[in-house]
């Protein structure tokens, strides 16, 4: 209640101070970070004040540049109960959303961003996208510039690792529209759009257990700590249990780079040293499931150069990128709906909903062409 109070007061001390012309036309006014401090408030209670006079046509905001007393400011305030676009031409703005990946290639993301990109247009709302490559540091700076940008909201893919960004907790806590997908942050009550990861991994286990394997090695790259990499563990591990008479390792590469910039390249000059040590050392596995089809490829490749053959299990696919047919058995995941339902639950949030916070996207279990 508090904070709706204060983002009223704000609003209407702008108007006033704009009614009575000590803002101009066309003079800007101070950013939200200087209203923020000037009322001792957040800088998301200041921009919900700056909404409302652009909503009523008091001001004109332009991103990057900041909030300007509009032009046509005495026909906003001579128009009775501000229903003046007919007489001055005032459009409302169009909803504008942030897209913040840490990463996305053919094996998985290309189609999810395409997919909320199709969503805005169908929805008449601007994107802004940003890539960080997996830095965090990167990512806190792509969360600042699109709400400098002036975004109604933000969908992110997190980067993988045990640290979270401080500024989507912040977000959070501050109740701006946000939405994750693909991967959940732990303790916060971020809604989530994902693959239920969990259920995906116990599926694929039991896949390579009916193909008669007894000893199965979960290969991974990222620290368990990632909710989509736990969580495929933790099916993993479920399915293991379910079969006594089946074992359960778990295997990490340190060297591994998920967020390449240039895939096939990572590919072709990959050091598979750390590939051939791990297959040494569980020499008695007789599959692998790995945490992402890429690891999935290397491993092959080092299994090739060790002239050993085993089963090998993963998540999605990039048959285009390298030249291979349908080798594993996988889960693909639904990328397209990912990314409508992603942009769905986002517009439910600015129109003040409060959707669950975790919704599912069914998923394929894919059989490789031969065993």
């Amino acid at each position: 209640m508090e904070k709706q109070i204060m983002y009223e007061k704000i609003f209407k001390d702008f108007k006033d101070r704009i009614s009575a012309h000590e803002y101009k036309a066309g003079d800007k006014l101070p950013s939200e970070k200087e209203i923020g401090e000037m009322y001792g408030v957040s800088r998301i209670t200041a921009k919900k004040a700056m909404e409302i006079l652009a909503e009523k046509s008091y001001i004109v905001r332009q991103p990057g540049r900041g909030s300007f007393v509009n032009e046509r400011i005495d026909d906003v305030l001579e128009a009775p109960n501000q229903k003046i676009a007919a007489r001055t031409g005032v459009i409302k703005r169009r909803k504008r959303i942030g897209v913040i990946f840490d990463t996305f290639g053919n094996d998985f993301g290309t189609d999810l961003l395409r997919s909320i990109e199709q969503e805005c247009t169908k929805r008449h709302f601007d994107m802004l996208f940003r890539c960080t490559y997996g830095s965090v540091d990167d990512e806190v700076m792509a969360v600042q510039e699109a709400l400098d940008a002036d975004v109604d909201g933000l969908v992110v893919m997190c980067a993988q690792g045990e640290i979270y960004n401080s500024a989507i907790l912040q977000l959070s806590l501050n109740r701006f529209p946000i939405v994750t997908v693909d991967r959940q942050i732990k303790g916060i009550p971020i809604p989530c759009v994902k693959t239920d990861n969990y259920e995906a991994a116990r599926v694929l286990t039991n896949e390579l257990i009916k193909h008669g394997n007894k000893k199965i090695c979960f290969l991974t790259h990222a620290s368990i700590e990632t909710s989509s990499i736990g969580e495929r563990y933790g099916g993993f591990s479920a399915s293991i249990v379910d079969n006594s008479d089946v074992t359960g390792v778990f295997a990490k590469v340190e060297s591994y780079n998920p967020a390449p910039l240039d895939t096939e390249q990572e590919y072709e000059r990959y050091d598979l040293t750390e590939y051939k040590k791990i297959i040494q050392e569980f020499e008695d596995c007789s599959a692998f499931l790995t945490a992402e089809y890429k690891i999935a490829i290397l491993l092959k490749r080092a299994l090739e150069e060790l002239k050993l053959k085993r089963e090998i299990a993963t998540f999605d696919s990039i048959e285009t990128v390298y030249r291979s047919g349908r080798e594993f058995t996988l889960i693909k995941q639904d990328e397209y709906s990912m990314g409508r339902k992603a942009v769905e639950v986002l517009a439910e949030i600015m129109d003040g909903k409060k959707p669950e916070k975790s919704i599912y996207i069914p998923f394929t279990l894919r059989e490789r062409k031969e065993r």
